[in-house]
């Protein structure tokens, strides 16, 4: 069944972190990972040393009486098991102090990032990008095995974190239907750039977007987001958000994306408990 797509670019951006929070609800369908919401914030858990799988997300607290004695139990949640856990406070996160609450009890932020949206009526039809690059959508775990090796070893992550990722990804369906969809570049055959859309409340979400350092500043960031976008495009969604680094924000501003506020992470260590 198809959902009710957003067509305006305004209607997307009044809560641009929707689509991040329902992506991080959709990974809660792989068998290893716990989901938890209650009236305050929703958090994602598992076993895997994987700082995504075990995250904290969408806080609304409708007073601040509460809010201390929440981060403490839900951070207390992940340190008596002996995980780390991130905080992704987004524009519609409430108290707008929340920052300083979670700074409080030890929380460190690890990364701003900017959200962007733009319309995929402008998008361009094409961009510069080395002739010998092909792209193709994730469909099996073979393809699945190499996206999760360039976005892993391209991040620095182990083998130990490399496996859980694979393991974990591999819950989910590889179908043209799935909401999360993966995509492959390769450069003369060769693995070297990946990319994740989720389909979710209405819009286009792009994540994951990733080069072999080996292969960047060819123009293959750009090739597989036009290529995501053209796909996400063609299954009739209008408009796409995504959250950009300093790094790739230029990229994203070719494409017609404009900043509507941020996503910061804050990390809660092991031995903050």
């Amino acid at each position: 069944m198809m959902p009710d797509i957003v067509t305006d670019l305004q209607e997307a951006t009044a809560r641009i972190d929707s689509n991040p929070i329902a992506y991080l609800i959709h990974l809660s369908h792989i068998p290893q990972v716990e989901f938890h919401e209650d009236k305050h914030l929703m958090w994602i858990s598992t076993k895997a040393p994987v700082g995504l799988f075990n995250s904290v997300f969408n806080p609304h607290f409708e007073s601040e009486t509460d809010i201390e004695s929440s981060i403490s139990e839900t951070v207390s949640r992940f340190t008596s098991r002996e995980r780390s856990c991130i905080w992704w406070i987004g524009p519609s996160a409430r108290p707008s102090n929340l920052l300083d609450y979670l700074a409080a009890q030890g929380g460190c932020l690890i990364q701003t990032i900017a959200m962007m949206a733009c319309s995929l009526d402008s998008l361009p039809n094409q961009i510069a990008a080395d002739p010998s690059t092909t792209m193709r959508s994730v469909r099996d775990h073979e393809s699945l095995l190499t996206w999760v090796d360039i976005y892993c070893h391209s991040h620095g992550y182990n083998e130990i974190v490399t496996k859980a990722w694979y393991e974990l990804l591999s819950g989910l369906e590889l179908t043209s239907g799935e909401p999360l969809q993966h995509y492959v570049g390769y450069l003369n055959g060769k693995p070297a750039v990946c990319a994740s859309l989720f389909l979710g409340v209405g819009v286009a979400g792009l994540f994951n977007v990733t080069t072999f350092p080996e292969f960047r500043q060819r123009g293959l960031g750009g090739a597989i987001t036009l290529y995501a976008l053209i796909d996400a495009q063609k299954r009739g969604y209008r408009i796409t958000v995504l959250g950009s680094s300093a790094m790739a924000h230029s990229l994203y501003s070719k494409f017609g994306f404009a900043d509507y506020g941020e996503m910061l992470a804050y990390l809660f260590q092991e031995s903050s408990a």
